[in-house]
């Protein structure tokens, strides 16, 4: 895929226009890591986290700043809030997608979600996530937005492109 096709499927996400932090988890060579750059405005920080080490540039798009971190997007420690998350081909590598998307919710409002449309798994998507399957495992307390799709080499089904926008919890308790 190439970076302007990477760029359309994730455009319509709703990203605001203030300087921002975003992680890509699972960033791979970094296709939807610069595509994801083109979108932010100036002066944000994208922090690329994949299992392989990759050579990613240092500043991509509008002086938007990239860092590589090597480790399992699985295993990294989630402690710092981030405007938004990006998981492009990843999600189906997480065996307990529902506990890690509950992680996710405790740092960002925002997820950007690629993924092939199957519910069939094999070797390179072990564990898929079709976007109906997606809407039964996201937070109940999130909205998702279909924002994109197109057709795969791999996938019969395709890819589409999801935003999943969490929402706080609101207390019961009186």
């Amino acid at each position: 895929m190439e970076i302007f096709q990477a760029r359309q499927l994730i455009a319509k996400a709703e990203i605001n226009s203030e300087k921002q932090h975003w992680l890509d988890l699972g960033c791979g060579s970094g296709t939807f890591t610069l595509a994801l750059a083109q979108l932010l405005p100036p002066h944000s920080l994208i922090t690329a986290i994949d299992l392989e080490e990759q050579s990613l540039p240092t500043e991509y798009g509008e002086n938007v700043q990239i860092e590589f971190k090597q480790g399992d997007l699985q295993d990294i420690k989630l402690n710092e809030s981030v405007e938004g998350v990006l998981m492009a081909n990843s999600l189906h590598y997480v065996r307990d997608q529902i506990f890690f998307l509950e992680k996710l919710r405790q740092i960002t409002p925002l997820l950007i979600l690629v993924e092939y449309d199957t519910i069939f798994a094999n070797t390179w998507v072990p564990f898929p996530v079709s976007f109906p399957s997606l809407e039964t495992i996201i937070p109940d307390y999130s909205d998702l937005r279909k924002i994109g799709k197109m057709q795969s080499r791999y996938q019969g089904g395709g890819l589409y492109a999801a935003e999943i926008l969490f929402r706080k919890r609101i207390s019961t308790n009186s």
